[in-house]
């Protein structure tokens, strides 16, 4: 069933149509906020980035995503890909075990 507080899906009609290329957390609460964009972040997010005109709502009926850690092969010794390897494979290895 969907979330009572969201909008049902689809365009509006006579809705404008912008398209923006975002790399950074910060500048896409400023298009959210102009209304020109969503975003599903974290759930900490709530609480470390409240903005005025931003509001987060829990959206509990999707699938399931997925994120993806890579690296060039040439990198995978470098000490900061080594890290970065160490400290997935420690997070998910208190994951499994709880």
């Amino acid at each position: 069933m969907p979330h009572a507080d969201r909008p049902p899906a689809g365009r509006y009609p006579g809705a404008p149509h912008t398209t923006h290329q975002i790399t950074e957390f910060e500048p896409a609460l400023t298009a959210i906020a102009m209304g020109e964009g969503i975003e599903f972040p974290p759930e900490p997010a709530r609480w470390l980035y409240q903005r005025h005109g931003v509001a987060y709502v829990e959206v509990s009926d999707l699938p399931l995503c997925w994120t993806a850690l890579a690296w060039r092969g040439q990198d995978r010794d470098r000490p900061a890909v080594i890290a970065l390897r160490q400290a997935t494979r420690a997070v998910l290895d208190r994951e499994r075990s709880r």
